[in-house]
């Protein structure tokens, strides 16, 4: 065999190692607890709030209780207008709703169902690599 031939196979053996590692982590981080596989969307929430300090930390507070954003931004030390943006990004990713839409204050935020399907992995994930330690 000749020398770009011997260079091709190693690398194309490499390539695929390579994969089949990928694939094994993907599939382990698309699993739950529970052993269920995550849908697109659910894959894609996960990586949207582990992906920002400021909505793991709103994640994780409005998954120990519904609030508003006052309250959110006070408890978590973090500036309102920083926190009303990160309830309105989630909100459009459809990980949060708004119980009273139609009121211009005091909007009270809470999970949608598929943002509590993924809680427990989102929380297990953050703990695991001490993501969220001031909550």
């Amino acid at each position: 065999m000749s020398r770009m031939g011997r260079l091709f196979t190693m690398e194309h053996n490499i390539q695929s190692d390579l994969g089949q590692e990928v694939k094994q982590n993907a599939e382990v981080s698309t699993t739950t607890s529970d052993g269920k596989r995550l849908n697109d969307h659910q894959s894609e929430m996960v990586a949207y709030i582990l992906s920002g300090k400021n909505r793991r930390k709103i994640f994780a507070y409005i998954t120990s209780q519904p609030s508003y954003g006052y309250k959110i931004a006070k408890d978590l030390e973090i500036h309102p207008t920083s926190v009303i943006r990160t309830l309105n990004d989630l909100k459009s990713m459809n990980i949060i709703r708004c119980m009273n839409p139609l009121s211009h204050r005091w909007k009270f935020y809470t999970l949608t169902t598929d943002a509590e399907k993924v809680k427990d992995l989102i929380l297990s994930m953050c703990a695991e690599s001490s993501i969220i330690s001031e909550i």
